[in-house]
């Protein structure tokens, strides 16, 4: 199935498992809507309504979901390389072994966020480049989260996340100082320096 266009369509629990939808779906209700493996590639989603739709193992490389709902989506296994996914609320939602390589995550509700993974898949999180500034990722799981280069500017976020992360290597920190400094500070304060 290839369609072009379904700005405003209601497709509120449809379902559209391995669906090819390179498509402008502006607007459009997909509340509950079956997507598994369907490819979405370069698919605009602007203020989508994807909450509690089933993406799992769907292809979403370079869509854009700029203030798209995908609260409590399921994104299991889902690729969203360079996705864009300003503004979107993603509360509950589950990213559980998905590829966030080069995502723009410049959300605002990102809180209770499941992205813990199976041993075996835990290479697989890599949000390599991510923009999670202001970000609030209090009830995030990010255990062996690989955070290399990603904005964490005024992020909510704790010491325990933070030490449960793989690399953090060139990241910003949430005072603004790259992790490399950062990191280096905190020995100084620990040493009575």
């Amino acid at each position: 199935m290839t369609l072009s266009t379904l700005r405003h369509a209601n497709l509120r629990e449809a379902r559209l498992q391995e669906a090819r939808l390179n498509a402008s779906l502006s607007r459009a209700n997909l509340k509950r809507a079956d997507l598994q493996r369907a490819y979405l590639r370069n698919a605009t989603l602007h203020n989508a309504n994807l909450s509690d739709a089933n993406l799992t193992n769907a292809t979403l490389g370079f869509a854009n979901f700029l203030r798209a709902n995908l609260d409590d989506a399921r994104l299991v296994g889902a690729d969203l390389s360079n996705a864009k996914l300003l503004g979107a609320t993603l509360r509950g939602a589950d990213l559980t072994r998905a590829r966030l390589v080069k995502v723009k995550l410049e959300v605002r509700h990102f809180d209770r966020l499941d992205i813990q993974m199976a041993e075996e898949d835990r290479d697989r999180l890599d949000m390599t480049g991510a923009d999670l500034a202001r970000t609030n990722l209090e009830d995030a799981d990010l255990s062996d989260a690989i955070l290399t280069n990603v904005d964490l500017l005024e992020a909510r976020i704790n010491d325990r996340q933070l030490a449960s992360c793989t690399s953090l290597e060139g990241a910003i920190m949430p005072n603004g100082h790259k992790y490399e400094e950062w990191i280096k500070s905190r020995g100084e304060e620990n040493s009575g320096s």
